[in-house]
């Protein structure tokens, strides 16, 4: 995050995830993320994404995903995420 834009970029061993568009909101006392992210792999083809995640703690996130990854084969996926920052 700077000044002028928030990016939102995972990785999980050789796979990762780069968001294309990512939105704050503040809502009373709580925050949420919502991103649009396209996840690549070595071996697989891209697809992509979208999630909505709250801060849960100080530094945590936690909420939904889903994508239309193998979309012709009804192979979308979607689910529960929760992500702790790990100190450098």
């Amino acid at each position: 995050m700077d000044l002028i834009s928030t990016k939102v970029n995972l990785k999980l061993d050789n796979a990762s995830s780069e968001s294309k568009g990512v939105s704050l909101l503040k809502e009373g006392d709580n925050f949420q993320i919502m991103y649009l992210f396209v996840r690549s792999h070595p071996n697989d083809p891209p697809f992509n994404g979208a999630a909505i995640l709250k801060v849960s703690a100080p530094e945590a996130l936690e909420g939904h995903y889903w994508t239309d990854r193998d979309w012709n084969s009804n192979k979308q996926t979607a689910g529960f995420v929760r992500l702790k920052r790990i100190q450098p």
